[in-house]
């Protein structure tokens, strides 16, 4: 995918317990997320999305780096 496309990304994150846990009833869920931004970056390890480009500058903020293990779907989409 072309680097600078405006993207949507459905990705599988870790969640965490942060408080005591009796683990016999705990159900442990993956969190299914979705970004949409820029595609700054395309490996064959990661994806990096940025939420946030200044025309002024044409620089990025707001960014995302996810394993491409992670990725449901990435569809490039029109802003």
């Amino acid at each position: 995918m072309k680097l600078g496309s405006a993207v949507h990304a459905v990705w599988v994150d870790s969640t965490a317990e942060n408080r005591w846990t009796d683990v016999d009833g705990l159900i442990p869920e993956l969190d299914v997320c979705q970004s949409i931004g820029w595609l700054v970056r395309d490996t064959s390890d990661f994806i990096t999305v940025a939420g946030h480009k200044s025309n002024a500058t044409g620089c990025y903020d707001g960014l995302i780096t996810i394993p491409r293990v992670a990725i449901k779907s990435l569809k490039r989409i029109t802003p």
